[in-house]
């Protein structure tokens, strides 16, 4: 009998793609203060001869151009965060990923789970490495494309589409579904995952 629910960590994605996430928030912020923190420092002040000036000419297209910079950054940010941080849910009727900025799909709807019924478990394996498999990926279909982690949706090389979570991880959790589609996850210990799908115990 399963437990009511299980959680399985996913792999972390490395230090190479969290600087490259950090980096590329910081690209949008930096700018955008640069252009704020004069104007911003007027207002506070409350010093009317210099928030005058700061406001006359271009300084309000500057201030604007600040505040789209660094909304851009709290947006790839926050994408990235998602992106970053999948979670996979197992209990006795469903199988749950969150987190990902994309939803899985059943009966033709977006959604965060997947009823037991279905998944595909007598097809379900260990992939070892993904990369020499059919099931690698080609195309982004929409998600994150970066070099050490791959989120969201895919065409692999066999044609099929997949929503993935991949950082690289030695061994790849396969899961077909009923809905078109499969699952390619980088979990921990995905061997203790695909037991508990098979409603194996052990693990």
């Amino acid at each position: 009998m399963l437990a009511e629910s299980v959680v399985f960590e996913t792999v972390s994605p490395g230090g190479g793609v969290i600087g490259f996430g950090v980096g590329l928030v910081l690209f949008f912020v930096l700018p955008g203060l640069a252009f704020l923190i004069p104007f911003l420092r007027a207002v506070c002040r409350q010093d009317r001869e210099s928030l005058v000036q700061h406001v006359s000419g271009h300084a309000v297209a500057f201030a604007v151009m600040g505040l789209l910079f660094v909304g851009i950054g709290g947006t790839v940010g926050q994408w990235f965060y998602q992106d970053a941080n999948v979670e996979v849910v197992l209990t006795d009727t469903a199988l749950r990923v969150t987190g990902g900025s994309y939803d899985l799909r059943f009966a033709g709807e977006s959604t965060d789970r997947l009823p037991r019924s279905a998944l595909r478990p007598s097809e379900a394996r260990v992939l070892s490495p993904i990369s020499s498999t059919p099931y690698a990926t080609q195309k982004r279909m929409a998600g994150a494309n970066i070099p050490g982690l791959f989120s969201g949706w895919f065409r692999l090389q066999n044609g099929k589409e997949a929503y993935v979570y991949l950082v690289g991880a030695s061994e790849t959790l396969l899961l077909p579904t009923t809905e078109g589609y499969v699952l390619l996850l980088d979990v921990q210990r995905p061997r203790d995952v695909l037991r508990r799908v098979r409603g194996e115990n052990g693990g």
